[in-house]
């Protein structure tokens, strides 16, 4: 009898061992902070935005954890499908040029290109951008859109603060991105967003591996709920995107 008790509490013993041995699965997500209000870096160097809390109440549904890793916005793909990171997560939409490389997940924000120009710019419409300087993100879909305009000179910035800033000093005519981001930048004095869209309506989404599958249903099952609820609409409010 005294075996058999002995025996029990082993096994009681292994098995309270096995199961704080277990660890809570970990994503490595991989953004490219430079793009308020959706990603980017407060004064302490933390990457914050509406994507990165969207993200949290993700985690918490699916139970996950996950740490997120900086890139810039060009290479978040490749480093996708070498399986340097889980997830990427910088307002990606959808394109035939990424179709066949990641899968997308079910969308979470509506979006469109559109140009912010200056203030006091006499550039009033999208074919006012006819023989102007654009700026747009290497590998964006607001870079395809603003080479769909005749006669423009399009270039890629170091990131999107610093086409801004050579926007006010003069040195472009308008910043080609997405709705919410023009959105932001117009609500600074020095800035002004056209009115017409440069493409049709597009919807952004979380990527992954075009092999994880069993991510993506967990990603889109999560996606499903969270923006069922009020809180999905509040953290629209909260980053003035409602």
């Amino acid at each position: 009898m005294k075996k058999l008790l002995v025996l029990a509490l082993v096994l009681v013993m292994i098995s309270a061992l096995m199961a704080g041995c277990q660890t809570t699965e970990k994503l490595i997500i991989g953004t490219s902070p430079d793009y308020e209000p959706f990603e980017y870096l407060d004064a302490n160097g933390n990457v914050i935005g509406f994507d990165m809390d969207l993200f949290a109440e993700l985690a918490k549904i699916m139970k996950v954890e996950y740490e997120v890793v900086e890139y810039d916005f060009s290479i978040i793909i490749s480093t996708l499908q070498s399986d340097q990171i889980d997830v990427g997560l910088s307002g990606f939409t959808w394109s035939e040029e990424r179709e066949g490389k990641v899968l997308f997940s079910t969308p979470y924000y509506n979006s469109a290109q559109v140009a912010v120009v200056l203030a006091d710019s006499t550039i009033s419409s999208v074919a006012d951008l006819e023989g102007k300087t654009i700026m747009a993100g290497e590998g964006t879909t607001g870079m395809a859109a603003a080479k769909e305009i005749p006669n423009t000179t399009v270039t890629s910035p170091d990131d999107y603060p610093m086409a801004f800033e050579l926007l006010k000093g003069g040195q472009c005519d308008a910043v080609v991105c997405d709705l919410g981001v023009a959105q932001a930048y117009a609500q600074k004095a020095e800035f002004k967003m056209l009115d017409e869209y440069l493409n049709e309506a597009e919807e952004m989404s979380i990527i992954v591996n075009i092999d994880n599958t069993t991510l993506l249903e967990k990603l889109n099952s999560a996606i499903e709920e969270f923006m069922a609820t009020d809180a999905y609409d509040a953290l629209l409010e909260k980053w003035g995107l409602n």
